[in-house]
């Protein structure tokens, strides 16, 4: 007779069971009981740890990708009116889906990080954006103190540096799909997230107007 996993298992725990109440009490040193909660409080510590430490890298991960994105245009990245107010030679950084990007991780931050959700209290990230009036204009006196070419340089090596830091987002999204954040029962970033933000990602990167390289 072929007998079942569970079975097996639970023959063992008997059999246990039996030589412990065979023995003396002075020569238990603990109960199976005593075990089996040593090792739920040992696997609930563990996985308190280590969505703690999701939590602390992907908290990270956000804050340079937003103050990357800051960086590149500030609103102008997001925000199509915004777009329109930069200079023609300038960097343009809006993509329509990289303003999606930078919506949903808003709202998963406003979230996962807020210390009445999570019950943990995590240092704030600011989303606000730059105007990109404020962009235009510190434009203008770099390129009147070096070269139009330089400044726009400077813009689109900032959000390179965003969409890395996505990419890096991203793994982790992979990485911890099925670990739970701390102050929830489901994770920060699902798997299905992950695919969707690299999608989005690979267009946007795609068809962003890159120096010496066209749109699409």
């Amino acid at each position: 007779m072929k007998i079942k996993k569970s079975q097996l298992k639970q023959l063992i725990k008997e059999e246990i069971l039996e030589v412990i109440n065979e023995m003396s009490i002075d020569e238990m040193a603990f109960s199976i009981d005593d075990l089996e909660t040593a090792r739920a409080d040992v696997e609930a510590t563990d996985t308190g740890a280590q969505a703690m430490a999701t939590g602390e890298k992907l908290h990270r991960l956000l804050r340079n990708f937003q103050a990357h994105v800051n960086n590149a245009g500030g609103s102008a990245a997001v925000d199509a009116s915004e777009a329109s107010i930069l200079a023609r030679n300038q960097f343009q950084p809006y993509h329509k889906d990289l303003a999606i990007i930078y919506k949903v991780l808003e709202k998963l931050s406003n979230r996962m990080f807020d210390k009445s959700e999570s019950g943990h209290r995590w240092d704030e990230i600011n989303w606000a954006l730059k105007p990109a009036s404020v962009v235009r204009r510190v434009f203008d006196t770099q390129s009147n103190r070096t070269n139009p070419l330089h400044a726009r340089a400077q813009a689109e090596e900032q959000l390179k540096r965003a969409f890395e830091y996505l990419d890096s987002i991203i793994e982790l999204a992979r990485e911890t799909a099925e670990q739970p954040a701390v102050g929830f029962d489901e994770p920060y970033l699902s798997a299905e997230n992950a695919n969707q933000l690299e999608q989005l990602a690979a267009r946007a990167k795609s068809e962003l107007t890159w120096h010496g390289h066209s749109r699409g």
